[in-house]
């Protein structure tokens, strides 16, 4: 259960950053 809330967790956090970095370079285009 740890694990999979932990990787969860990742995964939300990556798609965070992704985001993030397309509205970054959005906005930088």
């Amino acid at each position: 259960l740890l694990i999979k809330q932990h990787m969860k967790g990742l995964a939300q956090a990556s798609y965070e950053w992704q985001h993030m970095n397309g509205s970054a370079q959005a906005s930088y285009e």
